[in-house]
């Protein structure tokens, strides 16, 4: 299955995250404790974080390729009157009008040579000075995977670093956690991941 229909169907599903932002994201953010200006958030889904970055006063741009992703982050963002700028775009080719002061990726799993396309890309995107969070998992069951995928997308904390060399890393922790993708709570290893650029 392509991942834009897997994540087409995901969106279609009945299931509940309440879109609300990653407990892991939010820790960061605070640890961060960094002045609101224009983030980007890739992969945006139905922009859980996003409406957190936009309730604190961050200028949020949120991508996905999803048509009914999209949509959903849409309908919410009217609904809850957050002004958030939503844009149905593949993150690989995306380009932002003005450089972002924070983009943010999470749980977003490529393989390699994908994800080593997109670090470079966030990194020439973002302010000097800005600021990269990513949030991952290094694991998920096989069942949990659409047909096709390969279990190297969830990748360590130990491969993801030499992708930011460049940058200054601020955090970079992994470790067990629980995540909840709206069908119920799961115990993985998480990765936290932030680095600014010089």
């Amino acid at each position: 299955m392509e991942m834009q229909k897997f994540w087409d169907s995901y969106y279609e599903s009945d299931f509940n995250t309440g879109v609300k932002a990653d407990l892991r994201f939010v820790s960061v953010m605070e640890q961060l404790d960094l002045k609101p200006s224009i983030a980007v958030d890739l992969g945006a889904g139905e922009g859980g974080d996003a409406f957190w970055l936009a309730e604190h006063g961050w200028k949020v741009t949120a991508v996905d390729f999803s048509a009914h992703g999209v949509t959903k982050l849409k309908d919410e963002a009217r609904l809850r009157r957050v002004p958030i700028q939503v844009v149905q775009a593949d993150i690989l080719k995306f380009k932002p009008v003005q450089s972002p002061d924070l983009v943010h990726l999470g749980y977003i799993h490529l393989e390699v040579a994908q994800r080593t396309a997109l670090f470079e890309r966030i990194h020439s995107m973002l302010k000097p000075g800005g600021v990269f969070t990513y949030i991952g998992m290094t694991d998920m069951s096989d069942e949990d995977l659409p047909q096709g995928v390969s279990a190297d997308i969830f990748t360590e904390l130990l491969r993801l670093r030499p992708l930011v060399r460049e940058m200054e890393v601020l955090i970079a922790e992994q470790g067990p956690c629980s995540v909840d993708m709206g069908f119920g709570p799961q115990d993985v290893t998480g990765v936290q991941l932030v680095a600014r650029k010089r």
